[in-house]
């Protein structure tokens, strides 16, 4: 390309429009300028064959009940009481605030890219494509995408854990019910997100009255108790499970490393960030208004479950919480198991938007297939595939750690794409969000 000093330039002034257009075309054509503007150009809203446009979702239905349904899944119910009994409620309060502060922070950056400029599709991808480059988006966007997909395997293994635990004569077989119940649960998932958006919001309010309806239960059966067995709110039972009661092989970090997946869950608004009538309002708004009302609820329940049994039946008993819900236990057996279900859509149905706006910028040409339509069905089928790889291992023990290190990975890069912003005080470094750190 032909070099031109800074005189040259100015020169473009004193043409007329014709001439200044024909001269900063001939600056794009030819080298690399042209190919990091294609590039890096922002994935547009490809029309699906059938000419269908996505549906516009607001503050409540496109972020907030995403985020909350994603977070609030079976780890409240089955996971927490578990990490309250063997850590005892100091413990269990310190590994809550930490890893709820960590997803706080996020969201605080999160918002405030969100709102530095019009986000399409892709959520955090495209947040972090447009700021830190197209490589570093790229290799996120493929590890999001692919924690996303693990954790809708965490979600069905835990629906068919809790399944077994409530239904202990629903056997198919002596070894493999985990996988055999999973792989159709999966099934199930996958041709709701196969439908599109459209169903996705109208199951996503029948889950979210599922998931108010067995908290209210859950909270009812702890404040009413049952004193023959021993399940009831009480001073001496804080005061016993405030210290820890550690079994062997648990520990500070183990019960750190399990918990962090509950807590995840916060770009789920933001994965479908295509479909949203004004991102740059609905993500922040929608965003810390979810992860400040699940915080509190884990907090909160911490101290009930610390409250209301002894960390011996707290770690003998996997679905104590469950089985003693109000006004009947089934109330809150049926509820954890659509709360996991509406959990495992939410995640499901945000990764293959993740693929797809990769695939759309063409940093791996690799991915093109999955680029077409605005419902991302071609994005869905490798998701689907590695979601069911992973639960066919049939061990959530697995599953977790693996979750955990890809969502901080995630998390991480978008909160340095906000610290490096900030710090080199770039000119188009305007987000309307302020309250970053």
């Amino acid at each position: 390309m032909e070099t031109r000093n800074p005189g040259q330039y100015h020169e473009l002034s004193d043409l007329n429009s014709a001439t200044w257009a024909a001269t900063t075309s001939a600056l794009f054509q030819d080298g690399k300028v042209a190919n990091q503007i294609v590039k890096l150009a922002p994935p547009e809203e490809d029309a699906e064959a059938d000419g269908k446009k996505s549906t516009k979702l607001g503050t409540m239905s496109g972020v907030f009940i995403p985020v909350c349904e994603a977070i609030l899944g079976a780890p409240i119910f089955v996971l927490i009481p578990t990490v309250v009994g063997q850590g005892g409620c100091g413990v269990a309060l310190t590994i809550a605030g930490l890893c709820c502060l960590s997803t706080f922070f996020s969201v605080l950056s999160m918002s405030a890219v969100a709102t530095n400029g019009r986000i399409k599709s892709g959520g955090s991808y495209y947040m972090i494509s447009r700021y830190l480059g197209p490589e570093f988006g790229g290799a996120v966007g493929i590890l999001f995408s692919t924690a996303q997909a693990v954790a809708t395997s965490m979600e069905v293994l835990g629906f068919v854990e809790v399944f077994q635990e409530i239904f202990p004569n629903a056997r198919l077989t002596q070894n493999f019910d985990m996988q055999i119940f999973g792989a159709i649960l999966t099934l199930i998932l996958f041709g709701i997100v196969f439908a599109g958006m459209k169903l996705i919001s109208k199951v996503g309010h029948f889950f979210l009255v599922c998931l108010v309806t067995t908290l209210l239960a859950m909270y009812l059966g702890i404040f009413i108790g049952d004193a023959e067995e021993g399940y009831k709110l009480s001073s001496n039972n804080l005061s016993a499970n405030w210290e820890p009661h550690y079994d062997t092989g648990f520990d500070f970090n183990v019960l750190m490393g399990n918990f962090f997946p509950a807590v995840t869950g916060i770009m789920s608004g933001a994965n479908r960030s295509r479909e949203l009538k004004d991102p740059q309002r609905n993500i922040p708004a929608g965003s810390v208004a979810a992860n400040v009302t699940t915080s509190c609820i884990y907090l909160i329940s911490i101290v009930l479950f610390a409250t209301v049994a002894p960390a011996s039946m707290l770690k003998s008993d996997s679905i104590l919480i469950i089985n003693h819900g109000w006004p009947h236990p089934l109330v809150t057996q049926i509820g954890v198991l659509f709360c996991t279900l509406g959990s495992g859509i939410q995640f499901l149905a945000g990764a293959p938007r993740i693929l797809q706006a990769v695939a759309i910028d063409g940093t791996m040409p690799f991915l093109k297939w999955f680029a077409p339509g605005v419902e991302p069905r071609r994005a869905l089928l490798p998701i689907f595939i590695l979601a069911m790889s992973c639960i066919m291992t049939g061990n959530l023990n697995i599953v977790a750690p693996v979750i955990s290190m890809f969502f901080l990975i995630t998390y991480s890069f978008v909160n340095i794409a906000c610290f490096i912003l900030s710090i080199v005080n770039s000119p188009n470094w305007r987000p309307r969000f302020k309250y970053f750190h």
